[in-house]
C-alpha cells in the first residue's frame, strides 16, 4: 500500500504524458515554398537537400524574365498599399479584396485618379496571381464573382489600346540623324535612334543590348538576342541590319563609332551620360531612352509630347508598310509572332496603302 502511494506521488510531480507531435498542415504544391530542413536526414543529406531546395526556387525566379519580376513586383506592391490603406488582407487576397481593387483601378478611386486601361488592369492581376503561386496559394481571380467583374470592366473601358506613340518614320530619323554633333551625347543617341529603328528593337532590347550580342561585319551587323518578350526561353532569335549607302545615317556605322568613342567593354552598350558629360558605368534605362527621343524630335520641330521609345519600333512598321513590305518581311525584323500585333502599329491612314489598288465599283 505504502508502495502504491509512493508511486502515484511520483507520477503526479512528473506531469501527465506529453501529447503526441501534430503534423504540421500540408500546404499545396503550387510554387516553391522553402521549408527548415530536416537535420535528423544527417548533415550531408540535410546540405544536399538545402542545395536542391535553393536550385528550385531559382528555376522558379528564372522563369520569368528580369523585367517581367521588376514590373510584378512593383504591382504587386501597389495592391499591398492599397490593401493596407483599406484596412484589407492583401495575402491571401479574397474574392471580394480583389474585386473591390478592380473596380479602384477601373474608376478614379486609385493612385493615378484615373481609370486605369484594360492592359495594366491585366499586368496588375497578373502580378497578383503570381504572387499568390509563389507563395503556395490559390489564385484569389478563379472565384467565379470575379468574371462577370473583368467582363464588365472590359467593355465598359474597350481593349483598344489609347496610348499609342506617334511613330517616328524614316525620313524623320535620317534627319535627326544628319544634324546630330560629334560630341559624346550626340553620338550616342546617334547610335540608340539608329538601333532602334533599323532593328526595330523595343525600348527594352535597346537599352539591354550588350557588346556579345553584337557581329559587325563589311556588309551589315548580326544582332542575336539570348531573350525577349516573345522568347523566354531563350530560342536562337537572330536579326540582319545592312549597311546604309550613306554613312551619317548607317546604323552599323553609327553602331561603330559609339563603341570607339566609349571604349565599350562587357555589359550593356548605352550608358547613361551625367551632368558634366562623362560617360556613366550605368546602363541607360528605358524612361531615359524615351527621354533621348523626346529630345531628339525636338531637333526637327516635332512636337515631343505624342513621343516616346515605342515610337521607334512602331515608326519602322509604319515605313515598311508604306513600302510595300508584306507582313511576313516585317515580322522577320519586328519578332511578332502574330500580323494582328503588326496591324496595331500600322496608322489609320496606311491601311489604303496595304489595300495596293483603288476600288473601282
Amino acid at each position: 500500500m505504502k508502495k502504491n502511494k509512493t508511486k502515484k506521488r511520483k507520477n503526479q510531480r512528473r506531469g501527465p504524458p506529453p501529447a503526441p507531435a501534430q503534423r504540421p498542415p500540408r500546404v499545396p504544391d503550387k510554387g516553391i515554398i522553402v521549408r527548415p530542413v530536416d537535420t535528423a536526414l544527417g548533415a550531408p543529406l540535410a546540405e544536399e537537400r538545402a542545395r536542391l531546395t535553393q536550385a528550385a526556387v531559382d528555376f522558379s525566379r528564372s522563369a520569368l524574365a528580369p523585367a517581367t519580376r521588376k514590373a510584378y513586383a512593383e504591382d504587386a506592391g501597389r495592391f499591398q498599399v492599397w490593401c493596407e490603406r483599406h484596412r484589407l488582407v492583401a495575402l491571401p487576397a479574397g474574392p471580394q479584396t480583389v474585386c473591390l481593387y478592380l473596380t479602384a483601378l477601373a474608376t478614379n478611386d486609385n493612385d493615378a485618379g484615373r481609370p486605369r486601361t484594360v492592359s495594366t488592369i491585366r499586368r496588375r492581376m497578373a502580378a497578383i496571381s503570381k504572387w499568390h503561386e509563389l507563395s503556395g496559394l490559390a489564385d484569389p481571380f478563379d472565384h467565379p464573382s470575379i468574371a462577370p467583374v473583368w467582363a464588365g470592366i472590359r467593355r465598359t473601358l474597350g481593349v483598344a489600346p489609347t496610348d499609342i506613340a506617334e511613330a517616328l518614320v524614316l525620313d524623320d530619323v535620317n534627319r535627326i540623324a544628319r544634324v546630330l554633333k560629334d560630341n559624346l551625347r550626340d553620338v550616342r543617341d546617334r547610335a540608340a535612334l539608329l538601333l532602334g529603328f533599323h532593328g526595330a528593337n523595343r525600348r527594352s532590347e535597346v537599352t539591354e543590348m550588350e557588346l556579345s550580342w553584337l557581329t559587325l561585319g563589311e556588309r551589315g551587323m548580326i544582332v542575336t538576342f539570348p531573350f525577349s518578350k516573345t522568347n523566354q526561353e531563350g530560342e536562337l532569335e537572330q536579326i540582319a541590319i545592312p549597311k546604309a549607302d550613306d554613312p551619317a545615317v548607317c546604323p552599323v556605322e553609327a553602331t561603330r563609332e559609339w563603341l570607339r568613342v566609349a571604349g565599350m567593354g562587357p555589359g550593356p552598350i548605352l550608358r547613361q551620360i551625367t551632368n558634366h558629360g562623362n560617360l556613366s558605368l550605368k546602363p541607360l534605362s528605358g524612361f531615359g531612352y524615351s527621354r533621348i527621343i523626346k529630345r531628339l524630335v525636338t531637333l526637327i520641330g516635332l512636337d515631343p509630347a505624342g513621343y516616346s521609345g515605342h515610337s521607334v519600333r512602331r515608326g519602322y512598321v509604319t515605313t515598311a508598310h508604306r513600302a510595300g513590305e508584306t507582313d511576313a518581311r516585317i515580322m522577320e525584323r519586328t519578332r511578332h509572332k502574330t500580323t494582328a500585333m503588326v496591324h496595331r502599329y500600322t496608322a489609320p491612314d496606311d491601311l489604303l496603302v496595304k489595300i495596293g489598288k483603288r476600288e473601282t465599283w
